[in-house]
């Protein structure tokens, strides 16, 4: 019983995100362009680009739900995007090293590109889910967590 309520509840959670996180929804040019330049950095450090954008603009009320949104996310404004990340360094493995590889590759972006500084957080202590993702946006301040 205990099974079908978690995969019931994360079910839901999922489709939430799905719905109300960005699919459809206009998100800053901003973070478009740090989104690409990602994957051109990590190409071009012979890296693979694995990874999924699972949120990027998103409703009050998808916020709101979401366990750790903050109250004024820069989701809310279009300017964030949430990966899940795979095997990036192409070791068989998805790790720390891979969340790791990102961050690296995001704060070269933002050194090279200043219009484009933010937020980088991760999620490393929370769940199964979660400890695989990274929050990057284009706040226009540096903001970072959990790295």
């Amino acid at each position: 019983m205990k099974k079908i309520i978690f995969f019931s509840i994360l079910a839901f959670i999922i489709v939430c995100v799905c719905v109300g996180t960005g699919v459809g929804q206009k998100l800053d040019p901003k973070v478009i362009k740090k989104d690409s330049l990602l994957k051109v950095k990590l190409l071009k450090k012979g890296f693979d680009a694995n990874y999924i954008r699972i949120s990027g603009k998103r409703s009050e009320w998808i916020n709101d739900i979401l366990p750790l949104s903050a109250k004024n996310s820069t989701h809310i404004f279009g300017q964030a995007i949430d990966i899940f990340v795979g095997d990036v360094n192409k070791d068989g493995n998805r790790n720390a090293q891979d969340i790791q590889l990102i961050i690296s590759c995001l704060e070269e972006i933002e050194r090279e590109n200043p219009a484009l500084v933010g937020g980088l957080g991760t999620y490393l202590t929370e769940g199964f889910f979660s400890r695989k993702m990274v929050h990057f946006d284009v706040r226009g301040t540096k903001a970072r967590w959990n790295k």
